[in-house]
Order: C-alpha cells, then sequence, then structure tokens
C-alpha cells in the first residue's frame, strides 16, 4: 500500500505532508467527540438536533508533515457546519 504523504517544499528542503479531514461533535457540556466517517458524525448531529440538544458540529481539517528530522508538526483548523445539518433536516 503507498504512502498518503507527498513530497512538499522547495527543491532540497522537502518535507512529508499529508491532510485528512475529521468531524468534531461539541456538546453542551463542552465535550468533544472526534470521529472520522462523516456520515457516521452528521447522523448523530441529527439525532442529537431532533431530541433538542444544543450541539455543535464542525469539520476539522488535519495538516500533518514530516520534515528531515524526523519532526511531527500537526496544524488543524476548524469550519463550523452545525447549519448545514440543520438545513439537511429540513
Amino acid at each position: 500500500m503507498a504512502s498518503k504523504y507527498k513530497l512538499n517544499g522547495p527543491i532540497g528542503h522537502g518535507f512529508f505532508m499529508r491532510d485528512f479531514k475529521r468531524w468534531v461533535l461539541v456538546f453542551e457540556d463542552g465535550d468533544e467527540l472526534c470521529l472520522s466517517r462523516k456520515r457516521y458524525a452528521w447522523d448523530a448531529a441529527k439525532a442529537m438536533l431532533a431530541r433538542g440538544s444544543d450541539i455543535h458540529i464542525y469539520e476539522e481539517t488535519v495538516m500533518r508533515s514530516i520534515f528531515a528530522n524526523d519532526e511531527l508538526k500537526e496544524d488543524t483548523f476548524r469550519i463550523e457546519v452545525t447549519d448545514r445539518v440543520k438545513y439537511e433536516m429540513e
């Protein structure tokens, strides 16, 4: 199986990088549940919203880089998609 890391960066100073997405459900009390499959996350969010819970769902993109000295760096950012889930429920 091939590696999902791709060589990035200027010539001679390359590093391996890959990105992937995960979905984070944030509950009323601040607890977070990370799921790697969109369908599972959306189904769980729909069930919680149908019960009247105040839940937020985020699509989190993770960019993981491996540098020449085997240093690992992970950058993340989140986009809230709660309104999209609510719109899909209607």
